[in-house]
């Protein structure tokens, strides 16, 4: 992955992929670091929804209870727009 972001920083799903590769192994603040840059440039919004996800996941193991609610929102929020434009099609 660190090819893929050398390569093309805007490559989303690589941070996204880095992130969660961070969170599993606990290091934390390396995890935020790539799970914000993917929100920050994602224009895709299933990597954003599992961005947002990801984040909520590990603010939640870090007791950081109101940065978790405020990502599960956001992310709901994304999906239910993916959906409706789905619909819309």
């Amino acid at each position: 992955m660190n090819k893929a972001i050398a390569i093309d920083p805007s490559l989303d799903e690589a941070y996204l992929r880095r992130g969660m590769v961070f969170l599993d192994q606990e290091l934390y603040k390396d995890a935020l670091d790539y799970l914000n840059q993917c929100i920050d440039i994602s224009r895709k919004k299933k990597y954003l929804i599992e961005a947002f996800k990801q984040r909520a996941i590990l603010w939640i193991l870090r007791g950081r209870y109101r940065e978790a609610i405020r990502d599960v929102r956001s992310g709901i929020q994304l999906y239910a727009l993916r959906l409706s434009l789905a619909l819309l099609e």
